[in-house]
């Protein structure tokens, strides 16, 4: 987990996840490197803290997997700006200080079940 100050915020850059969303035919993995923008040092000292770390991994995990199930999201483009509103939406409801949620990068590959 990293640190980094930008212009008045704090942002986390987390750990890259990839989010596998099963269809009949195929397999789509979704590979995001990402971070949180907080209000303070103080609370990207706190995010950045293990278990406070897993806690804000799990639900931005959660909202994924539940957003993949959405056109914002299978369609042939993703709309990474609606996507990271809503993760953005979903962590400041169970955590403090959370200013944005942002992709640093996002891919999205198929993979034809065999």
């Amino acid at each position: 987990y990293e640190i980094t100050p930008v212009t008045g915020v704090q942002t986390c850059a987390l750990p890259i996840l990839t989010v596998p969303v099963y269809k009949a035919s195929s397999i789509t993995y979704f590979v995001a490197d990402f971070g949180v923008a907080v209000t303070n040092l103080d609370l990207a000292s706190h995010y950045y803290d293990g278990q406070n770390a897993v806690r804000l991994r799990d639900q931005i995990m959660a909202t994924l997997h539940t957003v993949a199930e959405t056109q914002m999201m299978r369609g042939p483009e993703v709309d990474s700006d609606a996507v990271a509103e809503r993760v953005t939406q979903d962590l400041r409801k169970s955590f403090g200080g959370i200013e944005d949620f942002i992709f640093l990068s996002l891919y999205k590959t198929d993979v034809p079940r065999g």
